[in-house]
């Protein structure tokens, strides 16, 4: 997909997917700046899903080269969701989480780690923190929690590519304070570009807790 957008006059969603590509039939919502898509990603002056969006949008707008880094774009964390819905961290929680990538440089990263203390709120979403990756890299995601005391707790992580959240892993703990578990993902080489989120979670006890619980969202924005 290649060319620019109809400066003025009559514009159509022909104009859209000629220039950013696009299923067919078309859809609209596909061409919001953070749509999973990833067709308008990097695109200036583009609505994001949840606001006003129209034709008159996409007036004189080319599709980005493809180059690393693109301009890194944060994912709707309302239409993720939590990976847990947060209920209480006054006695352990997620103290925060860093995001690198391993196969590539120069992209948008994260690291949050120790930022939320026993009075911070059980569900944070940092969808503003970005981990930017192509299919195929390898990232990094290390989380921290903290303990009050010797409790037994259970730290997972989390991502979710559009297709709901899954936790490949998880790690048991009863050290109290501060301990940091690292996990290592090799995103699908055949994902579409598009922004995704990671979760981050810390619960009392057993994985089917839902008193003590705490949750952290965060953006990836998966490039073409």
């Amino acid at each position: 997909m290649s060319g620019t957008t109809p400066a003025s006059g009559q514009i159509a969603l022909a104009n859209l997917q000629s220039v950013f590509g696009g299923t067919i039939p078309i859809n609209f919502s596909e061409y919001y700046q953070n749509a999973l898509t990833g067709y308008t990603s990097g695109v200036s002056g583009i609505p994001n899903i949840g606001t006003q969006i129209s034709l008159s949008n996409f007036y004189n707008k080319t599709k980005p080269g493809v180059s690393y880094p693109p301009v890194a774009v944060q994912t709707n964390q309302y239409m993720f969701g939590y990976p847990l819905t947060g209920t209480n961290g006054l006695y352990l929680r997620v103290t925060g989480a860093s995001g690198t990538n391993l196969t590539r440089f120069g992209g948008s990263t994260f690291n949050n780690i120790q930022f939320f203390g026993s009075g911070s709120p059980p569900s944070i979403n940092c969808q503003n923190l970005i981990l930017q990756a192509k299919a195929g890299d390898q990232i990094k995601i290390s989380i921290q929690k903290w303990t009050g005391g010797n409790y037994t707790v259970y730290v997972r992580a989390w991502y979710n590519l559009g297709q709901g959240w899954f936790w490949p892993y998880y790690w048991y703990n009863t050290t109290t304070g501060f301990t940091t578990f690292d996990f290592y993902y090799t995103i699908p080489s055949n994902l579409l570009p598009g922004n995704y989120g990671i979760g981050a979670t810390c619960q009392y006890y057993n994985l089917n807790d839902t008193f003590y619980v705490t949750s952290i969202f965060y953006s990836l924005h998966v490039v073409p």
